[in-house]
């Protein structure tokens, strides 16, 4: 059915002052003159939706004449006749409307005292190469009881992040790559045959024998001449955003870290 006046408003206001009790630490009280402050304030169109002829609903709304656009009650004869008049709706505060609705966010933004949720990281950008870690500072303001930190959306599919007390561990899996040694995967024998026969190949360069010469030319040039097929380019970096939440009940708030991997 059909749910209208105190009944949804009385325990939507409940829920928003428990908001407010969350937020500054302690019970509130009568907060209508807090109400009343940001409604006159600098803050009043960020925190209050008002309530105009514009966004009464009524379209080519007239203020003289009862309608709801001035919260009156025509007659049953006429517009006019029998009218039961009641406030009009204009810029500011209404007698009908008060400020205006409430945006919740808003207002617990604004309330003196105050403080939401906040998590701060240092720092916010990070770059770890493959088979290192690199390390996060959290800090998380404003909640009512010790966080738990984790890590979501973004964080790549070789990566793990771990918590300790405040300090968070980024951890990228795998061996950085790079280039090989040029023997084309040779092993140590396959590696000391090539580099005997260059060492006789410089030896020989030493005597003045033409034919030794030549000979040794052709060993140089058979150490030295080939080329490596088994360089493997290192990846390109990759970076990512991830997205760091600190939670504790229903309070939660989040941070954002630019991680370069590769």
């Amino acid at each position: 059915g059909t749910v209208g006046g105190t009944s949804a408003s009385a325990p939507d206001m409940a829920a928003v002052t428990a908001l407010l009790d969350q937020a500054v630490g302690s019970a509130q009280g009568n907060i209508n003159p807090n109400l009343y402050m940001l409604g006159a304030g600098a803050s009043a169109s960020t925190v209050f939706h008002d309530v105009t002829v514009a966004s009464s609903g009524v379209a080519n709304c007239s203020v003289s004449t009862p309608s709801m656009c001035n919260n009156s009650d025509p007659g049953q004869s006429s517009q006019t006749t029998g009218a039961v008049i009641g406030y009009e709706v204009g810029p500011g505060f209404d007698e009908a409307t008060g400020w205006g609705s409430v945006d919740v966010a808003q207002l617990i933004t604004h309330w003196p005292g105050a403080q939401l949720p906040m998590l701060t990281i240092d720092p916010t950008s990070l770059t770890v190469l493959a088979g290192k870690s690199g390390m996060v500072t959290l800090d998380a303001t404003g909640f009512s009881g010790t966080p738990t930190f984790s890590c979501g959306a973004g964080l790549p599919s070789n990566a793990t992040c771990a918590v300790t007390g405040t300090t968070l561990t980024i951890t990228v899996a795998g061996a950085a790559a790079g280039v090989t040694d040029g023997t084309s995967g040779a092993t140590p024998r396959g590696r000391w045959l090539l580099i005997i026969p260059c060492a006789l190949a410089l030896l020989l360069r030493r005597r003045r024998n033409v034919r030794r010469t030549v000979l040794a030319l052709a060993f140089v040039a058979s150490c030295g001449g080939s080329s490596d097929n088994s360089t493997v380019d290192a990846a390109p970096p990759v970076t990512s955003n991830v997205t760091i939440t600190a939670t504790t009940g229903a309070q939660s708030a989040s941070a954002m870290l630019s991680l370069t991997t590769n």
